[in-house]
């Protein structure tokens, strides 16, 4: 509960945001970020610029799950 309360006071402020890629996507950014020799972190940060419309419309679709709700990544 503690993360939890900490990971939402950061998304709040604005210095991480939800990210929905799916385990199988960020497996392929891994590959994708080898072969062209970037670092092994490298993400497209294809939810940074997501709507809250479309942060909401994922979130209905998940449903409430603590592993899909709360999995963040670090702005770059």
């Amino acid at each position: 509960a503690l993360y939890k309360q900490f990971a939402e006071k950061l998304l709040q402020s604005g210095h991480v945001y939800r990210c929905f890629c799916s385990n199988e996507e960020l497996e392929k950014m891994k590959e994708i970020a080898k072969l062209k020799q970037l670092p092994p972190d490298f993400y497209t940060g294809r939810w940074a610029s997501a709507t809250e419309e479309e942060v909401v419309e994922e979130l209905a679709k998940r449903g409430p799950s603590t592993h899909t709700d709360f999995e963040y990544q670090k702005r770059r």
